[in-house]
């Protein structure tokens, strides 16, 4: 019983990394009604800019509170403005193209992004260092890893945020009436390009700490093995389907 407890934590903390994932995918699905395949790649790029600035900065510094909440910052900030650019110069002359242009168009920039990062951190597998040496939490018999619970309840933080963002403010607003008839919304007053541009700069920044998170996690082997090939292609499968169940859910909210 023990075990089935804490592998259904395990998969838990999975699951947020993969529907954090899966909102960026539907986000973009919802008013582009285009495939990103560079989202999984943006991920990447925020995991290695977060190693980039703990190196930078020193495992001690980034160790704290401060430091790692700085790190946090800067890679959403960095893994928005990347939406932003991939939006602007790759899917926005392509808007009214055939939808099989952008879907080749994405995966032209998803390897791109893959070969770029080979050329800034190289093809050799990379590690997070240790930045929390804490022991495991026991509660009721169960091993609770304090990385995995500061994974969990990141995610749950953001998700949180980001229903609040599309449920609740005019900007979400904005966004639903885009997914729903994109040429109504203009009609009444509704800057799309402005509104896609913010979706392509959240979807991508949800999920950035997210996978500094996951990079430094001991669950966090499939990083490693990876690494010598940076993209993230092996996350698309799983994100897809997470994505296509969030996007009937949405489909009904919306």
């Amino acid at each position: 019983m023990q075990a089935l407890l804490q592998n259904l934590i395990f998969g838990i903390e999975l699951g947020a990394l993969y529907a954090l994932i899966a909102i960026g995918y539907t986000m973009v699905y919802g008013v582009l009604r285009l495939i990103n395949f560079a989202h999984g790649d943006v991920y990447m790029v925020g995991a290695y800019v977060g190693l980039t600035l703990v190196n930078r900065l020193g495992v001690g510094f980034a160790s704290t509170l401060p430091g790692f909440s700085m790190i946090f910052v800067v890679t959403m900030i960095i893994c928005g403005l990347l939406g932003v650019t991939i939006e602007r110069f790759a899917y926005r002359p392509l808007r009214t193209a055939p939808r099989l242009t952008a879907l080749i168009t994405a995966i032209g920039v998803s390897l791109l992004l893959e070969t770029v990062a080979q050329m800034i951190w190289g093809a050799q597998p990379s590690f997070y260092p240790t930045l929390l040496s804490a022991a495991p939490i026991r509660f009721l018999g169960l091993e609770l890893n304090v990385n995995r619970l500061i994974i969990l309840i990141a995610s749950v933080i953001l998700m949180a945020v980001l229903w609040y963002v599309v449920t609740r403010t005019r900007v979400g607003k904005a966004m639903r009436a885009t997914s729903y008839d994109r040429e109504a919304a203009a009609l009444m007053g509704i800057n799309t390009n402005a509104v896609i541009a913010f979706t392509f700069a959240s979807a991508p920044r949800w999920p950035a700490p997210r996978a500094c998170c996951f990079a430094r996690s001991p669950t966090s082997r499939s990083f490693r093995r990876r690494a010598s090939s940076p993209g993230s292609r092996h996350l698309l499968p799983r994100c897809s389907a997470a994505s296509a169940i969030s996007r009937a859910r949405f489909s009904v909210d919306w």
